[in-house]
C-alpha cells in the first residue's frame, strides 16, 4: 500500500512539474508576437526520415496554448480526484502517457510526428476507458477504438496524400502559400 502512494505521489511530482514548467513559460511569453503566427519554444529541425521528410520540429502557437494550457493543468487535478483509483498502479502511468502524447500532439509542427503523437493518445485512452469506464465499458471501449481507428486511417491517407503532393511531410512551410517561421 505504502508503495502504491508512493507511485501516485511521483506520477503527481511529475505532472506537477510539467504544469509548473509550463506556468514558468507562461510568463516569459511576448504574446504580440504568438498572436501574429509567431511560435515560442520552437526548436531547430532535427531529420528524423530525411528520404520522406520527417523532421523533429516543435513549437507552440496561440492556438496551440490554451491546448497545452489545459493539459497540463487538467492531467493533475485528475490524479488528485482519483487518488484512491483502483488499479492506480495502471491508472497513473496511464494519465502521464497520455499527458506526454498530448503534449506531443499540441506542439508537433510535422504532420507525421503528428499523427504518431495521436495514435499514442488512443492507447492510453482506450485503456483507460476499458478499465476505469461505467457499466458498458467494454462496448464504450471498442466503439472509441473503431471509430478513432477509422478517422486515424483517414488522417493517415489525407498526409500521404499531402507528401506525394509536395513530396515533405513537415507542417508549416511545405505548402504553397505557407511561410515557415
Amino acid at each position: 500500500m505504502q508503495s502504491q502512494k508512493n507511485q501516485h505521489g511521483i506520477a503527481l511530482a511529475v505532472a506537477a512539474i510539467t504544469t509548473l514548467l509550463f506556468l514558468g513559460e507562461w510568463g516569459s511569453i511576448d504574446w504580440t508576437d504568438i498572436t501574429q503566427g509567431g511560435y515560442v519554444l520552437q526548436n531547430e529541425a532535427v531529420n528524423l526520415i530525411p528520404s520522406i521528410g520527417v523532421t523533429w520540429k516543435v513549437g507552440a502557437d496561440a492556438l496551440s496554448f490554451p491546448m497545452i494550457w489545459l493539459t497540463a493543468i487538467l492531467i493533475p487535478i485528475s490524479m488528485l480526484v482519483e487518488w484512491d483509483a483502483k488499479r492506480g498502479h495502471l491508472f497513473f502511468p496511464l494519465l502521464l502517457i497520455m499527458e506526454g502524447a498530448l503534449l506531443g500532439v499540441f506542439v508537433a509542427l510535422d504532420l507525421f510526428v503528428f499523427y504518431v503523437f495521436w495514435e499514442m493518445t488512443l492507447i492510453p485512452m482506450f485503456l483507460l476507458i476499458l478499465l476505469w469506464g461505467g457499466e458498458d465499458r467494454r462496448y464504450a471501449a471498442m466503439k472509441f477504438f473503431i471509430y478513432t481507428f477509422t478517422a486515424s486511417v483517414f488522417m493517415l491517407i489525407g498526409i500521404l496524400v499531402m507528401y506525394f503532393h509536395t513530396e515533405a511531410i513537415v507542417g508549416w512551410g511545405a505548402y504553397p502559400g505557407t511561410t515557415s517561421t
